[in-house]
């Protein structure tokens, strides 16, 4: 019988940059089509980390797509799950078998929010009333030994790329000089 095979690390990576024609919702962030290509090249292609949610829920993630929980109990969603793949990247870690893993990556780059203390991560809504906002915690708890329990004793890296503004930062100019 084949034993699984040992990885030295996986990854999960969700980048939200938006839509171009639409930020009344989730303002795009054009800088951030390159996060996961860069992040891939570094853990995926540099390091040799496969990436658990390779075809499904990386970019522009709803946010009941990243815990279903999320989803509004009065509407009714059909399952648009391809290859049966779980309904959310919250079940696929807490249903994923770490134990032939040195290291988990979490990687999530989207707009973010500190409210009250709280910081938030930002993901995309696809209804105008739906919240949006996670608590970074959620996050974080996701990859507690509770939550999956074949982590237990592995090394957990959580990368959010995120701004902590309380309002949309409009940016600075950028002055390019050809000096040597």
């Amino acid at each position: 019988m084949n034993e699984p095979q040992h990885h030295r690390g996986v990854a999960i990576m969700l980048t939200n940059v938006g839509i171009p024609e639409d930020n009344t919702v989730f303002p795009y962030r054009k800088a951030g089509e390159r996060d996961l290509d860069n992040m891939r090249a570094i853990f995926v292609h540099g390091f040799g980390f496969p990436l658990l949610n390779q075809s499904y829920y990386n970019t522009n993630v709803p946010v009941r797509r990243w815990n279903h929980k999320w989803a509004d109990a009065k509407r009714q969603y059909g399952d648009t799950r391809p290859n049966q793949a779980p309904c959310c990247i919250s079940c696929l870690v807490r249903n994923s078998d770490f134990r032939n893993v040195d290291t988990v990556l979490l990687y999530i780059s989207t707009h973010g929010v500190q409210s009250k203390g709280e910081l938030k991560l930002q993901f995309l809504s696809e209804y105008a009333d739906e919240d949006t906002m996670v608590p970074i915690q959620e996050v974080v708890d996701l990859l507690s030994d509770r939550s999956c329990p074949t982590l237990k004793g592995k090394q957990r890296i959580v990368i959010l790329q995120a701004c902590r503004a309380d309002a949309a930062y409009q940016g600075m100019a950028v002055v390019n000089s050809s000096r040597p």
